[in-house]
């Protein structure tokens, strides 16, 4: 989870703002669940895969990073679902294509 931990930069990651409008990692969404920005678990998963469709829209499909997130990705949906079922709480799901990547 170290690639996600803090705001990528272009130093990092050249020209990542200007594939990426809406950044978004780790530090900031726990900023936001602090600041009570976030206050759902919908809107944790929703700003936790705009995390992750970030990475995979920046990151070739050939790189590790990608894989790593599809990897991880994958776990956290796994888990967010695990929570909905035992909250009796309907999980919406969202459709798109690196939803579609993660289940190949």
């Amino acid at each position: 989870a170290h690639i996600f931990m803090q705001p990528v930069t272009d130093a990092l990651a050249p020209g990542y703002s200007a594939t990426v409008r809406r950044p978004i990692d780790l530090s900031t969404i726990k900023r936001k669940i602090d600041s009570h920005e976030i206050r759902t678990t919908a809107q944790f998963h929703r700003d936790m895969l705009l995390m992750f469709h970030n990475a995979l829209m920046y990151n070739n499909a050939s790189h590790a990073v990608y894989s790593y997130t599809v990897n991880m990705m994958s776990d956290v949906v796994e888990v967010i679902q695990a929570f909905y079922s035992t909250h009796n709480q309907p999980m919406k799901v969202q459709r798109s294509r690196a939803s579609s990547i993660a289940s190949q």
